[in-house]
């Protein structure tokens, strides 16, 4: 096969999937491809009946999770499941291209020069001084990645995981891109637009929105950090609320 599409999820980040795939299907109808769902461990019945219901050709991919067991990365963030299992992208052999979206992503336009893309590594530019690590050398944002079978090998695999078992990292992306930077080339900004920054021209030139920060649209409690708040703005917070509440769900996306 050519292409497929896939994220990584857990019981939690499964809610932020469903949004994702009613968002790529209301926005480009057309795309009928695999989805591969990669977990570390089964999801919940009502999970799987969700992620079913809102795209067609789920399957899924259970990691190994004692692979990953000595990564290790720093308190940065609590992700719930271990930052390495995105490592297990690159021993999947079955497609050509194999392109990853961040399960805190929403499609918001027409994708299919993405999909068209062929190559190595395509990923988006990180804005100047984001990425923890990188922050001073620069790089590419993992949240969204087209990986060509030429790096999905057992030496850039054993590569990925060596240099996460060697030191503490602050998450899977500094690695990736210190493995990878020399395959990578530049995708359109569009196409992995930040919601900490974000404006009214960002958001209507966004084919992807990625909804950055350590809270999510879903946890309703408190859907922003104060970083999101102070920086994009209290009303552009209650418009990218609006716009994934849209495909929340539980929610009928309107054609």
């Amino acid at each position: 096969m050519d292409i497929a599409l896939c994220s990584l999820v857990n019981e939690e980040y499964a809610v932020g999937l469903v949004a994702l795939l009613k968002s790529l299907r209301h926005h480009n109808p057309g795309v009928a491809l695999p989805f591969l769902v990669y977990i570390s461990r089964p999801l919940s019945a009502g999970a799987r009946q969700q992620l079913e219901a809102a795209y067609p050709r789920i399957e899924y991919r259970l990691i190994e999770r004692e692979r990953y067991a000595r990564c290790r990365f720093t308190n940065y963030r609590d992700w719930g499941m271990n930052p390495a299992f995105r490592y297990e992208l690159f021993r999947e052999t079955a497609y050509e291209q194999l392109i990853y979206l961040d399960a805190d992503m929403l499609v918001h336009g027409d994708i299919a020069p993405l999909l068209a893309f062929r190559g190595a590594l395509g990923a988006c530019p990180m804005p100047p001084g984001e990425g923890m690590e990188l922050r001073n050398i620069g790089g590419f944002n993992a949240g969204l990645l087209n990986i060509g079978r030429a790096v999905r090998t057992p030496q850039i695999w054993r590569q990925l995981v060596e240099l996460a078992e060697a030191n503490a990292w602050s998450g899977n992306q500094t690695v990736l891109n210190l493995v990878l930077k020399q395959h990578v080339q530049p995708l359109p900004l569009e196409y992995n637009v930040g919601t900490s920054h974000m404006t009214p021209e960002k958001l209507e030139g966004a084919r992807i929105i990625h909804y950055l920060g350590k809270r999510k649209p879903w946890q309703a409690d408190r859907p922003f950090d104060r970083h999101q708040m102070e920086h994009a703005g209290e009303a552009m917070c209650a418009t990218l609320l609006q716009v994934w509440n849209a495909f929340a769900p539980g929610v009928a996306a309107q054609r």
